[in-house]
């Protein structure tokens, strides 16, 4: 309850991204769409990890055979963003969000490359039956890390791929995006690299779709608001540490007080029942003989 809290304080304060999500999955042990739309996913070979806010099982960890499917449906849009946190564990680990359909599809993904320094192909495709497009680049990213990636395709076929709220890259498709209605697809998640030992390639947090290219103002609010949400727990704690003391204090200064009214109200009880004994001694009459 918590996060939720603090996830909607975040938005009022930073701002409303202006768009609704498609599909938004939070990834905490299931693949539930928690945008009221009803897109419920499924998993398989997966299990929970870390998210970005330290919470035990608030993260999808993935392995080579892991595979995440969510009932997206891009036939009808004429603009997509795609919204996902990552955590790899190495800088040899790859990964990809598809949405699937034969040379009409779109693909967000990144996979590390050979050479003398170590860099990732991070890529956002677009195809449109015939022809693949790209926006494309090399980017050194975060290992064992969180860091947020997005891709964007307008109704024009711009392409742009952000990194942690940041403009990565930019390319354009032509014609725009198109699916062909009543051909529906899919879209799944995971990895291009295969272990045989089936260790943990990396963890997945907070996917979103949204059927409309996100500005980059957008994205710098989207990317603020949820960076702010992981930061939720560790403020909350850190008023629970600073608020206990001041409690403890404010306990003991009240019992301190209490204490100190009540030594004093018997002391001045005391003075009083002194004075008033004076009082009443010295209104006795001297015996004159």
């Amino acid at each position: 309850m918590m996060k939720y809290l603090m996830g909607c304080l975040v938005l009022i304060c930073s701002g409303f991204v202006t768009s609704s999500p498609l599909a938004r999955y939070g990834l905490d042990g299931h693949a539930l769409d928690s945008s009221g739309h009803g897109r419920d996913g499924s998993l398989k070979e997966t299990s929970t990890a870390l998210d970005r806010s330290s919470h035990e099982k608030g993260a999808l960890s993935f392995r080579a055979h892991s595979e995440a499917r969510f009932p997206i449906d891009f036939t009808t849009v004429k603009e997509i963003t795609i919204s996902v946190w990552v955590w790899r564990q190495s800088a040899d680990n790859s990964f990809f969000v598809i949405n699937d359909g034969w040379m009409k599809g779109v693909i967000l993904a990144f996979e590390p490359i050979l050479g003398p320094t170590r860099q990732e192909r991070v890529a956002l495709l677009a195809g449109n039956g015939t022809e693949w497009f790209k926006a494309v680049t090399l980017a050194e990213l975060p290992v064992r890390s969180w860091f947020h990636l997005v891709g964007t395709i307008d109704a024009k076929g711009n392409m742009v791929i952000y990194l942690d709220g940041k403009s990565l890259a930019s390319g354009s498709m032509q014609p725009p995006l198109n699916f062909e209605p009543g051909n529906p697809t899919a879209t799944v998640f995971g990895s291009m690299q295969h272990d045989a030992m089936d260790a943990e390639l990396g963890r997945v947090n907070d996917l979103t779709f949204y059927d409309k290219a996100l500005t980059p103002t957008d994205v710098q609010k989207l990317h603020s608001s949820e960076l702010a949400g992981t930061f939720h727990s560790l403020i909350f704690w850190m008023l629970i540490l600073r608020l206990v003391p001041l409690t403890f204090m404010g306990v003991g200064f009240s019992v301190y007080l209490i204490y100190w009214m009540r030594k004093h109200l018997r002391k001045h009880k005391e003075e009083v029942r002194q004075k008033e004994e004076q009082g009443f001694i010295a209104e006795i009459p001297v015996n004159p003989y």
